[in-house]
């Protein structure tokens, strides 16, 4: 979240829906056309409480993306992303990310998991591979390309993982999982899906 939205979210109370309007200015290549401002309305209880307790109801908040929580079972939420981008989001992530796209050359993708996910490994470890970070990627017949980017010190404990997937033509939804729980992303994905579909406006 921005400190825009930050300083603006102190005061909203718990009953209140904050407002995004989420905004692309900047980091379009060249052709790629400026997506429409996209709007959401997040109830406050979902945004950190620290900064929901004093927002005026009718304002809205300017920003690029929203971060927030949102219930997945009676004791559990999960972290979840909205952030605008140009539309075709799911080609240009191929594009950059994908071996089989010509992306990544010095990596290969291992073969798919129980839950689809496959590992991007590195062909000579000692000059590529990255032991804070591990990238898995997936095609999914219901959520399409799936992006998963895993960062920590597994010394420390589990990485954090992002799994990002294409929540509308001009957004995307990235759901926060420890690795450790990165076998429930599809599931976790779609439920989050669900809810945030809700809030669009």
């Amino acid at each position: 979240m921005t400190l825009l939205a930050t300083a603006l979210l102190a005061g909203a109370t718990p009953a209140d829906k904050i407002e995004f309007i989420l905004t692309l200015d900047g980091g379009l290549g060249a052709g790629v056309q400026r997506p429409p401002p996209q709007r959401l309305r997040v109830p406050a209880k979902w945004l950190d409480p620290l900064h929901a307790t004093a927002h005026p109801a009718n304002a809205a908040i300017a920003a690029r993306a929203v971060s927030f929580h949102v219930p997945f079972e009676p004791t559990e939420s999960v972290q979840v992303a909205v952030e605008i981008t140009a539309a075709n989001w799911q080609q240009r992530a191929r594009h950059y990310t994908d071996p089989a796209a010509g992306a990544m050359p010095h990596y290969v993708k291992a073969p798919p998991d129980a839950t689809g996910l496959r590992a991007l490994v590195s062909e000579d470890p000692s000059k590529y591979d990255n032991p804070l970070e591990r990238v898995y990627l997936a095609e999914d017949p219901q959520l399409g390309f799936i992006h998963v980017k895993c960062l920590g010190v597994p010394e420390r404990g589990p990485r954090d993982c992002r799994v990002t997937s294409e929540l509308s033509t001009y957004l995307t939804l990235s759901i926060h999982l420890p690795e450790t729980q990165l076998a429930r992303w599809r599931s976790v994905t779609l439920a989050a899906r669900d809810l945030v579909k809700t809030l669009l406006v």
